[in-house]
């Protein structure tokens, strides 16, 4: 989980991991279930109306009984309809269906003879017939977040039909109680938020109806179409506005925590990160994990929104098993990783040293040392939120220590979701020469962002993070 106030170092740590694609075997914490159905149904002069329906084809096909009793004049009344699921997709974060829609239908034209004492006819009656059809199809796109999946929030992409011939296309949303959320227009996104047994819920319909009464002429109605959902993980930052409040903390000035930085998703903040070396950032895992590299850039500056220097995201990396250390995407376990940049970050001339273990973290914590947390989160005021993507810091000592990670729990200030990946860090003097060193990075915390926060060690990593990769 991602907390707001230590907002300066959850929101470093959360611009600074552009979460890289896992590899295709890595499993989301959502499973995507896609229901189909088909109509089709028809009617034509003094034949039985007809319909069909089936999850994946349906049709029908009639014509009317029009004949002419006085002369080779006429035409039938038919009804032809049919709705076919062609394929169906299904993807760790998408599902997809192809389907065709087509509706046609003829009214029909004949004469009545009326007759007298054999076969002499009196007179002709001209008559018009109806035919109808009627095609429809139907997805249902069931969004189902695992029992133990973490709060974080998605963007929902839905894909609808372009243009359709005569036939008319509706998409509705709901959550898990059923209750209505937009739904987004064609290329557009709606952020959801994801958690335990959550639920979600994507109806398409596609329905073609169409009628004619005469002899000339016919009505038709098809439509050759792609439906589909997508989900994303939202930029956690600028998503921050769905969880709760940022708790404490200061806005930085000019010169302060130069080498701490914001990571943007499609630039808008993300995470915070800290530079580590003049191309290579440190951040948290869950930052970079499932997350597009193509989309993340890093920027560093007082203001997100106004950059001093940018650079694009190189590549990430993770712990997958290496040293002992594996990512886990829903306990937050291993939480820490690596950003290769394209290139040097203009007008940072230093980077910030990683604690070696000296002093011991045990140390700090006997000793209640306050450590420095810095991210870019957005601050409450009149319970809104504002100043997104504005650097801040906020001091806490540190309260609990465990083999890979450290707690804290002081009053007024903590992390929350929008602040992941920052820093924690303390200034440590060498001979005179004192100089910043992180010892952690912003992890997680309790949802309400109200009782503790989360950070991962970082001296447990020296050597998983002198890995060259």
């Amino acid at each position: 989980m991602v907390t707001p106030s230590l907002v300066l170092s959850l929101a470093a740590a959360l611009f600074a991991m552009v979460a890289m694609v896992a590899p295709a075997a890595a499993l989301e914490q959502y499973k995507i279930h896609v229901a189909t159905s088909t109509s089709a149904s028809g009617a034509a002069y003094r034949v039985p109306s007809a319909s069909q329906d089936h999850t994946e084809r349906a049709s029908v096909n009639l014509q009317g009984t029009e004949d002419s009793q006085c002369m080779p004049y006429g035409r039938r009344s038919t009804a032809v309809a049919g709705a076919t699921i062609l394929s169906r997709r299904v993807e760790k974060d998408s599902a997809t269906i192809h389907a065709t829609i087509n509706a046609e239908a003829a009214g029909g034209h004949f004469r009545n003879c009326v007759t007298c004492g054999g076969n002499a006819c009196l007179g002709i009656l001209p008559n018009d017939t109806v035919g109808r059809a009627s095609a429809k199809v139907g997805a249902v796109f069931t969004i189902s977040f695992d029992a133990d999946a973490r709060v974080q929030p998605y963007e929902l992409v839905v894909s609808t039909p372009g243009s359709l011939q005569n036939v008319s296309a509706s998409v509705e949303a709901k959550d898990e109680e059923a209750k209505s959320i937009p739904v987004p227009s064609a290329g557009g996104k709606v952020t959801i938020q994801g958690g335990p047994g959550r639920v979600y819920t994507v109806s398409a319909k596609l329905d073609a109806n169409v009628a004619n009464e005469g002899g000339c002429c016919n009505a038709s109605a098809r439509a050759d179409a792609l439906v589909g959902v997508r989900l994303v993980r939202a930029p956690l930052l600028e998503s921050a506005k769905l969880y709760p409040r940022i708790v404490g903390g200061r806005d930085a000035t000019a010169g302060q925590f130069p080498q701490v930085g914001a990571l943007l998703q499609e630039g808008r903040p993300h995470c915070s990160a800290t530079l580590i070396a003049e191309d290579t950032l440190l951040t948290a895992a869950h930052c970079v994990y499932e997350r597009d590299i193509k989309r993340l850039t890093f920027v560093t500056g007082l203001n997100a929104w106004k950059p001093e220097g940018s650079v694009a995201v190189k590549g990430v990396r993770f712990p997958k098993g290496e040293l002992g250390f594996k990512y886990d995407d829903k306990s937050l376990k291993d939480d820490i990783a690596i950003v290769k940049l394209h290139g040097m970050v203009s007008g940072v001339m230093s980077t910030v040293k990683l604690h070696t273990g000296t002093p011991a973290m045990s140390e700090l914590l006997d000793k209640k040392t306050a450590l420095t947390f810095v991210g870019y989160g957005y601050q409450l005021v009149d319970n809104s939120p504002a100043d997104l993507g504005v650097k801040r810091f906020v001091p806490i000592p540190i309260s609990e220590l465990n083999a890979t990670t450290f707690k804290y729990d002081f009053p007024d200030v903590n992390t929350c979701q929008g602040d992941s990946g920052g820093p924690a860090m303390f200034v440590l003097d060498q001979g005179g020469k004192k100089e910043w060193v992180v010892a952690g990075v912003t992890s997680g915390g309790d949802l309400a962002c109200l009782k503790y926060g989360r950070n991962t060690r970082v001296d447990r990593y020296l050597g998983w993070i002198a890995l060259e990769k």
